[in-house]
This record gives C-alpha cells, structure tokens and sequence, in this order.
C-alpha cells in the first residue's frame, strides 16, 4: 500500500511512504539496518521514530512499574519498553502486562494474544497515544489501556476495545485526577488500587 503525506509546512510535493509488515520490519531489524543508538517502532505499518525521554517521563515509568510488579499475581510479567508483536505493528509500550513466563519470550515478542494491560506515560506523546497508539491496541484487543498523563496530572484509563472494525477505539475512558486512586482490574479480577499521585513525578501533581 502507498500512502502519501502532505505537509501545509513544505514546499516538497506529497512524497510517497511505503507501508512495511511485521515480517519486513524485523527482517530489518536482523539485518542490522538500525544503527544500535537508533529507536524506532512499527505503528500501524510505518516505521516511526520513537520520542526521546526526559527525567519526568522516566520516574513516572520507574514509579509505575515498581507499584504493578507488586501486584501482579502469578504467571503475570511487566515488560518494560520491550516489544509487542501485532498483526500491522511492533510497539514497544512503556509497560505492557502480558500472562507468561520470561521464557516464553525468549524467542519471540509476546503477541496480542498474550497482552492485557497497556501503559505508556505520555507528555510530548499525548496526542500519538490519544489517537494512533490507542487505535493500535484496541484494534488488536488489548483489554486495558492506561495514558499516564503528564501535561494533565491525570490517568486515562481506556477499557472495552473495539477489536478489528473500520474505526477503532475503546467504548470506555475514565478520567483518574492526581487525587484519585485508580482500580487495578487484570483479566477481570480487581487486584487493588493505586493512589494517582504515586505514579506521577514531583511537579506533575
């Protein structure tokens, strides 16, 4: 598939972009045509470069991670920043909770058969989780999806996917202030909750 992108910004004409599989990419991948600082991620079919990271970004992943690991029953693992594989896209999620065992993942990336949590913090990437990153994942039926949101102070807590249909989304969005506690509900069970303000970095309360 080609798909064109225009820009209002460039006097360049509308460039083609060419969509990759999952297949390609991590032909590319094993191939070695990333240079090893290089970070990117396969969203929808394009080969996006990913956004860097600063000190806040970091302690609310640090944070968040620390508190679900705590949590999580048996044959539960948070991968952190590690691949995703799904039929059109390789994300690499701040956090996903995936039901495995290390092992299970030693050859391949857990799939969206095995993801059921989601998490990625987000302030210079609000709008890619609140729109692409959220499409991605409800599309492939990825049951929970949390946008820890910096620039708000707040959680987005999106459940209900919508699954493989011409729009995707998610039938369901709560808003978690920095005051709350959020429930922690995996596989249908509620496992706890979590005061907000843990999760988010001084300054960002």
């Amino acid at each position: 598939m080609i798909a064109v992108a225009h820009s209002s910004n460039s006097s360049l004409p509308p460039l083609p972009l060419r969509r990759f599989s999952v297949a390609e990419y991590e032909r590319l991948i094993s191939d070695g045509f990333f240079a090893s600082d290089e970070r990117f991620e396969l969203l929808a079919g394009y080969i996006t470069e990913k956004m860097s990271r600063n000190p806040p970004h970091d302690s609310s992943l640090d944070r968040s991670r620390r508190r679900i690991e705590k949590i999580l029953p048996p044959g539960w693992l948070a991968r952190v920043q590690l691949g995703l594989t799904l039929p059109d896209s390789v994300p690499e999620p701040d956090i996903a909770v995936v039901r495995g065992q290390e092992s299970d993942f030693d050859l391949h990336h857990p799939k969206a058969r095995d993801a059921h949590w989601v998490v990625e913090v987000a302030e210079s990437s609000l709008y890619e989780d609140r729109t692409l990153k959220a499409e991605i994942y409800a599309r492939w039926g990825v049951a929970i999806y949390w946008i820890i949101n910096l620039v708000d102070a707040q959680i987005e807590a999106h459940a209900l996917p919508s699954g493989d249909v011409a729009a995707p989304g998610y039938r369901s969005c709560i808003i978690y202030k920095s005051s709350d506690e959020i429930p922690v509900i995996l596989d249908g069970v509620r496992l706890a909750t979590l005061p907000v303000a843990d999760l988010l970095p001084f300054g960002h309360r």
